[in-house]
């Protein structure tokens, strides 16, 4: 009896399918957990969580950025659709230049901690370069890009 209620257990919180007639196996909550973006990549992307955050330097692109697979880990924060989460260190507070080149349109959250709480959003446009300048302060901060319309994935970006 004891081993018809562990299975029962098991089998209830989504850990384990069991097919009575078949076998016990274990079942991928990441694939079914309804997370991802609905892009074709069925695996997270660097910066899906702040535990796999992308760090930036300033003058050093990153020219192959893509948030295909990523999930809307943080809600609404500027939008509602999949993100990756960046993180550069400033040396000082103020304003720094970040060219953004998306193939989608969507806003870039900035804050100073991740998960994210409270910061500012800057909206972009898909296609071409975005001049963005928010306020940074000194020491880490966090970009969380964003996309809230088009099917794009690719981005590149730099912070000057």
């Amino acid at each position: 009896m004891r081993l018809v209620w562990a299975i029962a257990l098991l089998c209830g919180c989504g850990r384990i399918a069991f097919d009575p007639l078949g076998e016990v196996s274990a079942v991928d909550a990441s694939a079914t957990d309804g997370q991802g973006s609905g892009d074709a990549s069925t695996t997270a992307p660097p910066g899906d969580i702040c535990d796999d955050v992308i760090d930036l330097q300033a003058g050093v692109p990153l020219t192959s950025g893509s948030i295909a697979g990523a999930g809307n880990q943080y809600g609404n924060l500027c939008g509602s659709g999949p993100e990756v989460v960046l993180r550069f260190t400033a040396p000082v507070a103020g304003n720094r230049r970040i060219d953004l080149t998306p193939a989608f349109a969507g806003s870039l959250f900035t804050g100073s901690l991740c998960p994210p709480v409270t910061g500012n959003c800057s909206a972009f446009t898909s296609g071409i370069l975005n001049q963005l300048n928010p306020q940074l302060a000194a020491g880490v901060n966090y970009f969380v890009l964003d996309r809230t319309s088009g099917s794009g994935t690719t981005f590149s970006i730099e912070v000057l």
